[in-house]
């Protein structure tokens, strides 16, 4: 509905003009009544803008003629250069009729205009319609020339304005249509080249392809586009137009719902055609299908595992990958339920969780269901060991696996572990429980310890080197930097060392974290001391090289090639060695 509006009643009691002109030359017996009549019929409809009136039956009817009689006198009054009548594009509809300016015939005083101001614009004009097969006559040139005079429109801002009408119309372009053109460019004030220029993009973006494709996105996007904005969204749009069709760019627009942004659908289409390969109306919107689907399981996983991740960012780096393996939203929410529950509160674990169960072909439901059963069967077993140990770490799958080695690699009961467990406080308090299990474990592993009489005797005699080394039996005072020990079984230049440099569990250490798994033997006891007086590095160090040593198997000329790296590079304490490593990847 237009801004300003004339009442009903305004209309009924305005007037209509009828040019002077007019009356001088066609009131007279050589014109016909009736034709009379329609012209200024014609001229009152147009005029007071009575749309549902503003057609041949209801001029027929309020004359009381035919219909044919109506289109003959509007017939004759194009003859005689008054108005135009351009054929609809639809035979059905009515005709556009355009009145035009009326000027005196040539044997008339005649309207003259410089003809070298519109020599360039006149040229381009007559070009156009002779490619039609149409001839203007000077009536014609003076009626165009007449609304730039009007609307002060320029001879340059003229030629693009008839070069855009003519690729708008693409070779049906009429003289009527010429005029509604002008009138649109030269009421809107782009009347000089720039603005010409800048209203044609306008009207590429805001009525062309675009603004089709920005009203389905979101409607309210049409109504705050800078004249700036306008070259970039020609220029996505031309992107867009080489993947897609403009049904298929509105088809992924209605997916929004108008909620979306310019940016939210560039990035979509992007996805569609580059990453999933979708570019044709139907695959795209099975590919919309999927993306929806994903999004919706992403929401359910990201509730279940409790955590504050973005869905649109997990359904896109992580969900529709294990779609594409096979998993489906029942199997999904399974396993992350199981995630939830082991303390896995990670995407990213329970992404290598599925990689895991894909290798192994375990994606229907019914499967995963019996995966994670398998998995849980010793999950009350578990929680028996943690509460011997008072251990208040939560049960993942970490504890799982180690359990399940001990059981059925190691062959140990579950009443051998829990008897070891209960001697945890008694033998070394600091270090978790399943740690501590997996050093000596393996020790009775090694030591062919199989019954529960040979691990209780085992779990003894450690306990009583334990309360001997606390007791302080075969150390040295403090302050005596000499050993009581006999020192037979070390090299020459190692003879008199400090007790401190022998505490075996400092080796033992070494040994857990480079993985030897196994206790530490006289051969370590010389290696240790020898690295440490060769580089005087202290306890933290020589574990950090241990730990962070990649070569298998664990053997003290590998600690020591590290170890020279270290000091090659200043490299002194914890920090400095897990910034070196991360820097210089071992090999």
């Amino acid at each position: 509905m237009s801004f300003c509006n004339l009442s009903l009643g305004f209309k009924k009691w305005a007037s209509t003009n009828i040019p002077n002109l007019f009356i001088e030359k066609y009131f007279n017996s050589n014109t016909k009544i009736l034709y009379l009549l329609v012209y200024i019929y014609g001229i009152y409809l147009a005029q007071n803008n009575y749309s549902d009136s503003n057609k041949p039956s209801a001029i027929a009817e309020k004359l009381g003629i035919s219909h044919e009689s109506v289109l003959e006198a509007f017939k004759f009054w194009q003859d005689e250069e008054l108005l135009s009548i351009d054929a609809p594009e639809n035979p059905l509809d009515s005709p556009d009729i355009n009145y035009m300016p009326i000027f005196p015939k040539k044997n008339d005083k005649s309207i003259s205009y410089d003809s070298s101001k519109y020599s360039k614009f006149v040229d381009q004009l007559n070009e156009v319609f002779d490619k039609q097969g149409k001839s203007l006559n000077s009536n014609n040139l003076i009626s165009v020339i007449d609304d730039m005079e009007r609307w002060e429109v320029t001879q340059e801002a003229s030629c693009k304005i008839l070069d855009y009408a003519n690729k708008k119309h693409a070779g049906t372009l009429t003289l009527g249509k010429l005029h509604g053109i002008l009138k649109e460019f030269g009421m809107t004030h782009n009347t000089t080249p720039e603005d010409v220029d800048r209203h044609i993009l306008y009207l590429d973006v805001i009525k062309g392809d675009m603004g089709q494709i920005l009203k389905a996105l979101n409607p309210k996007l049409t109504y705050n586009i800078s004249f700036s904005e306008m070259g970039s969204y020609i220029e996505l749009y031309n992107n867009w137009i080489k993947d897609f069709d403009l049904e298929t760019i509105i088809e992924v627009c209605k997916h929004f719902k108008q909620k979306g942004s310019l940016t939210d659908l560039n990035d979509l289409l992007n996805e569609l055609a580059l990453e999933i390969n979708a570019t044709k109306k139907d695959d795209v919107k099975d590919a919309l299908e999927f993306i929806d689907e994903s999004l919706v399981i992403a929401k359910q996983i990201i509730k279940t595992l409790g955590t504050f991740d973005k869905y649109d960012a997990i359904a896109k780096n992580y969900v529709r990958d294990w779609m594409v393996m096979g998993f489906d939203k029942k199997g999904l929410t399974e396993i992350a339920k199981h995630c939830f529950m082991s303390n896995y509160k990670s995407v990213n674990i329970m992404n290598q969780f599925l990689t895991n169960l894909h290798k192994r072909g375990l994606i229907s439901n019914d499967k995963i269901v019996d995966y994670i059963k398998q998995i849980c069967k010793y999950d009350d077993k578990i929680t028996e060991i943690m509460n011997v140990s008072s251990s208040h770490v939560n049960l993942s799958n970490s504890e799982r696996e180690h359990y399940k080695m001990f059981i059925e690699d190691w062959k140990f009961s579950h009443e051998i572990i829990l008897m070891v467990t209960s001697k945890q406080k008694q033998i070394q308090s600091r270090t978790q429980i399943f740690t501590w299990l997996n050093r000596v474990l393996s020790d009775m592993k090694n030591s062919k310890i199989s019954t529960f009489s040979e691990a209780e005797k085992y779990i003894e005699d450690l306990i009583a080197r334990t309360n001997y080394k606390k007791q302080g039996k075969g150390t040295s005072k403090k302050g005596d930097t000499s050993t009581s020990i006999d020192t037979s079984i070390y090299k020459a230049d190692l003879v008199k060392v400090d007790v401190d440099e022998l505490n075996k569990m400092i080796i033992d250490d070494i040994l857990f974290f480079g993985k030897a798994a196994r206790t530490a033997t006289e051969d370590d006891i010389i290696s240790y001391i020898s690295l440490q007086k060769k580089y005087d590095y202290e306890r933290p160090v020589l574990v950090v090289a241990a730990e962070l040593l990649s070569f298998d198997p664990f053997n003290w000329d590998n600690i020591d090639k590290l170890l020279s790296r270290f000091k090659e590079h200043d490299v002194v304490d914890y920090d400095s060695a897990m910034e070196f490593v991360e820097n210089n990847p071992l090999s």
